[in-house]
This record gives C-alpha cells, sequence and structure tokens, in this order.
C-alpha cells in the first residue's frame, strides 16, 4: 500500500516508506479508494523516485506516467480525479 500524493490526467507520485528506490518495477497499478477498487489494471512507467525529508522515518517519493489507457480507463481515472482530489472539490 502506498499514499498517493499527486495525480493527473498524466500519471501520479506516491509516497513510501523506504531508505533506498524500489527494486521491483510494476508496469500496472490498481487505484483504491476507501477499500474499493476505483480504477484497475493501469499501465505506469517509473519515472522519478527521490527521497523525501520526514524526519526520522526513511521515506521516498516515486512518480509514475501513465501508459496508454483504455476509455473506460479515462473515464475511471477523469471520475477518480474529479471525486476524490482537492482539484476535483474545488
Amino acid at each position: 500500500m502506498f499514499h498517493v500524493i499527486d495525480i493527473s490526467a498524466g500519471g501520479l507520485a506516491f509516497r513510501y516508506l523506504g531508505d533506498g528506490e524500489l527494486t521491483e518495477a510494476a508496469d500496472e497499478l490498481d487505484l483504491f479508494h476507501d477499500e474499493s477498487l476505483a480504477l484497475g489494471r493501469v499501465p505506469v512507467q517509473a519515472v522519478s523516485d527521490c527521497p523525501l525529508d520526514y524526519g526520522f522515518l526513511p521515506m521516498r517519493r516515486r512518480g509514475l506516467c501513465f501508459g496508454e489507457l483504455t476509455p473506460e480507463q479515462r473515464v475511471a481515472l477523469d471520475a477518480f480525479i474529479v471525486n476524490y482530489t482537492e482539484a476535483g472539490l474545488r
């Protein structure tokens, strides 16, 4: 489980516990909200991974760009952004 800190139509960033980059490169991910699947099997590619200064916990931020989405995934992603982000709630 990771904590999404930024999301857009082009990709997302999440933070995770760790003192080194993730060793396993996933090429798909699932997005959940309140334990419900909001968007499944989204193609992704890692574009960044850097340390965060959160004090005593070793935290990192990883950026992913989305690959080619199906029309259904695009609709679900747009709905996720509108319904579950601060920008969508404005």
